[in-house]
């Protein structure tokens, strides 16, 4: 079986995988995941125009320039949302931490943009502009996967109470996402060659991760809470639970203090 038709075969599979998941999260009637819900319908919608266009024209480049530069928007609101759902219980780290992600993500689109634009002039070729939008989508996608590992330590390390159905999707997604941004890197480093084999890799855990969340987040999930950080030590759990809170009241009194009278 040659590498396109099992790449093709495992694209079609995570398509139905994906529409399987979404119908299993409407029928099973689970709320306050909208972005992660956003993130599934346009992985959908998106991946069906570029697999029926030939990746050698100008038009793939152009359809894929557009859909990515709406998936980094997107990448952003999931990574919003798994914080707020993660810090749910902390008010005041949940705004300081949205308020840094979003800082700290334009910033680096902002910086990557305008270094790669130093040597870029008016005439330059579709290549030339190909080559700037992947080093600007490069540097935006490996920042946004530094934050959600920043908040999947925060979550292994502090004893937090959520739901199961959370924590599947916290490690589900950083799963996926750091496998799609590392097939991104390796495939500029190491050119055109690599990458239907790393497309591979990519739909192949992007299709597990999904079927995972189809096993695993449902109803009864959602009500059934767990901890993960420190759950073994009692003595440290309780110690941290304190410092969570007198950190978090710290930023609710500092917001407080900032707002109008």
């Amino acid at each position: 079986m040659s590498i396109a038709l099992i790449e093709s075969a495992l694209m079609i599979a995570g398509l139905l995988a994906t529409a399987a998941l979404l119908w299993r999260m409407f029928h099973e009637k689970l709320r306050g995941y909208n972005s992660l819900e956003l993130y599934l319908i346009w992985n959908f919608a998106g991946a069906i125009p570029l697999f029926f266009i030939n990746r050698l024209t100008r038009l793939y480049t152009y359809v894929y320039v557009a859909l990515t530069a709406v998936q980094w928007v997107i990448n952003v609101l999931v990574t919003l949302e798994l914080v707020s759902l993660i810090t749910a219980r902390y008010p005041g780290i949940r705004s300081a931490t949205r308020i840094a992600v979003n800082v700290a993500l334009v910033a680096a689109g902002v910086i990557a943009l305008l270094s790669a634009m130093i040597d870029f002039g008016p005439n330059a070729s579709t290549a030339d502009k190909l080559t700037t939008f992947l080093l600007v989508d490069r540097t935006v996608q490996v920042s946004n996967l530094g934050f959600l590992c920043v908040v999947l330590a925060f979550l292994f390390w502090f004893p937090i109470r959520l739901s199961r159905n959370v924590l599947y999707y916290a490690i589900g997604f950083v799963l996926f996402f750091a496998t799609r941004i590392s097939a991104l890197v390796l495939g500029n480093m190491f050119g055109p060659s690599t990458y239907q084999r790393l497309s591979v890799i990519d739909n192949s855990v992007f299709l597990a991760v999904v079927c995972y969340w189809a096993m695993r987040m449902t109803a009864s999930n959602e009500v059934s809470q767990t901890v993960v950080g420190h759950a073994w030590n009692l003595r440290e759990e309780n110690r941290l639970i304190g410092q969570l809170d007198s950190i978090n009241a710290t930023l609710v009194r500092g917001s407080t203090k900032r707002q109008p009278r």
